[in-house]
């Protein structure tokens, strides 16, 4: 179930774990879990980031929008 993508804490439950530690045992397992998990987070942040951009200007990033505009939405994040 980590190998494809089912978090940690899930598994825990439904496995019946009282403890995460017990869990974690097995992410050995999975060694690139942490790489894909943080991965996957950079791009939703990305994809969130563009369509917040897209909704406030009507365009994509990158579409000859200004650098500053796009630096200033960026670190309003």
């Amino acid at each position: 179930w980590l190998i494809h993508g089912v978090d940690i804490y899930t598994v825990k439950d439904y496995l019946g774990h009282k403890r995460i530690a017990t869990t974690q045992r097995y992410l050995h397992l999975v060694p690139t879990h942490a790489e894909r998990a943080v991965r996957a987070a950079q791009n939703a942040e990305r994809e969130e980031l563009e369509q917040f951009v897209q909704d406030l200007s009507g365009r994509h990033m990158g579409d000859t929008t200004s650098a500053e505009v796009e630096l200033e939405l960026v670190e309003m994040r």
